[in-house]
C-alpha cells in the first residue's frame, strides 16, 4: 500500500533511476577513454575495501546496540511509552549513536584531510576557491588520504543502505532510500571520473550537518531537554548555512556555471544534487515543525524518523491511504 505521503519519494527514485540509466552508459564511455589517456586515473576496483568495511559497520553497529541496551533504558523515561514501543525507542537511540560516532569521527578527520588544499572554500574552513576543482582537469592526482577518505565513506553509505534495506520498513523509507541511492552513486560516479575534489566537499559538507542531526536524535526521547534544544539549534544552523547555502549557491553553482563542458557525467552529477537539496529543504521543514511543536507542547519529538512501520501508522490512522 504506497501513502499520498510517499508518492512523490517513490516516483522522484522512479525518475532518478530512469535518468541515470538513460545517461550513465554515455557517462562511462567519457570516463574509460580519460582513464587510457590519463596516467594514474582512478579506477573502479580500488574501492574494494569499501565492502569489508560497509559489513563491519553493521556488525559494530550491531554489537553496540546489544551491548549497550542498559545505557539506552537508563537515558530514557519507560513510563512514556508501551512496552513494546519503547524497547524500539531504545534501540533507535542506540543505531543513532553509532551514526553520531561515526560522524564526530569523520568530520574533524575530513576537515583535517583538506584544510590546505586549494579547492577548500573559507564558507568551509578551508582557504581556497572551489573554482579549483575544476583546474587542470582531469590531471588530478588522488592523494593517499583522500583515496581512503573515499574508501571509509563509502562503506559508510553501503552500510546505510545495506541495514535500511535488512530492516523493518519505516515510515520514511522512500525518502532514505532516495537519499541513500544518490548519495552512492555520487560517490562511485565522483571517484570514477576523477572528480575526488569536487567530491571531497560534497561528502564533508555533509559529514559536518550529520553531527548536529544525529545529535538531536540521540536525545530527543530522553530526559535531558536541555541537551536537545542546544542539539537542535546547532541543526537549524548548520544545515541552514551548509546545506541550505553553500552546498547550491557555492558547491552546486560552481558545478552547473564553471565545470568546463569536456568534463563527462555533470549534468548528471548536478542533477543528483539537486535532489539532496530538494531532500534537505523537505528535512529542514520538518525540523521547523518540530521546533513549533516543542514551543508549543514543552514536548520533544522526532517528526523525521518515526519508530513506527508504515502498517503501524496506517492501523493507527496517522497516515492516509
Amino acid at each position: 500500500m504506497v501513502h499520498r505521503g510517499t508518492a512523490p519519494f517513490i516516483a522522484t527514485v522512479v525518475v532518478v533511476f530512469a535518468y541515470c540509466g538513460l545517461h550513465v552508459a554515455d557517462v562511462f564511455q567519457n570516463v574509460r577513454r580519460l582513464r587510457a589517456t590519463v596516467p594514474g586515473f582512478p579506477v573502479f576496483a580500488r574501492l574494494w575495501p569499501s565492502v569489508p568495511i560497509a559489513l563491519a559497520m553493521v556488525g559494530v553497529r550491531l554489537f553496540m546496540v546489544r551491548t549497550l541496551r542498559p545505557l539506552g533504558r537508563a537515558a530514557l523515561p519507560a513510563t512514556k511509552w508501551e512496552p513494546e514501543e519503547y524497547a524500539k525507542r531504545v534501540d533507535r537511540v542506540l543505531h543513532v549513536l553509532f551514526k553520531l560516532c561515526y560522524f564526530v569521527i569523520a568530520t574533524p578527520v575530513g576537515w583535517y584531510i583538506l584544510k590546505d588544499e586549494p579547492w577548500m572554500p573559507p564558507s568551509m574552513g578551508g582557504t581556497g576557491d572551489v573554482i579549483h576543482c575544476w583546474t587542470n582537469f582531469p590531471h588530478h592526482a588522488m592523494p593517499d588520504a583522500i583515496h581512503w577518505y573515499y574508501v571509509v565513506s563509502l562503506g559508510y553509505h553501503l552500510h546505510s543502505l545495506l541495514y535500511q534495506l535488512g530492516s523493518t520498513r519505516r515510515n520514511d523509507f522512500w525518502e532514505m532510500f532516495l537519499h541513500h541511492s544518490c548519495t552512492l552513486f555520487l560517490v562511485v560516479f565522483s571517484y570514477m571520473a576523477n572528480l575526488f575534489r569536487f567530491g571531497t566537499l560534497v561528502f564533508w559538507l555533509h559529514d559536518c550537518g550529520d553531527i548536529s542531526s544525529y545529535w538531536v536524535k540521540a536525545f530527543v526521547d530522553t530526559r535531558y531537554t536541555n541537551i536537545t534544544i542546544l542539539a537542535y539549534l546547532g541543526i537549524m544552523s548548520t544545515w541552514g548555512y551548509l546545506r541550505l547555502y553553500v552546498f547550491p549557491f557555492e558547491i552546486i553553482r560552481c558545478a552547473i556555471f564553471d565545470a568546463p563542458f569536456h568534463i563527462p557525467g555533470v549534468p548528471m552529477l548536478c542533477t543528483l544534487m539537486c535532489v539532496l537539496t530538494c531532500l534537505h529543504l523537505y528535512w529542514y521543514t520538518l525540523f521547523i515543525r518540530m521546533g513549533v511543536a516543542f514551543l508549543h507542547t514543552g514536548k520533544t519529538e522526532d517528526v523525521i524518523e518515526d519508530v513506527a512501520t508504515d502498517s503501524e501508522l496506517v492501523a493507527r490512522k496517522r497516515v492516509p491511504c
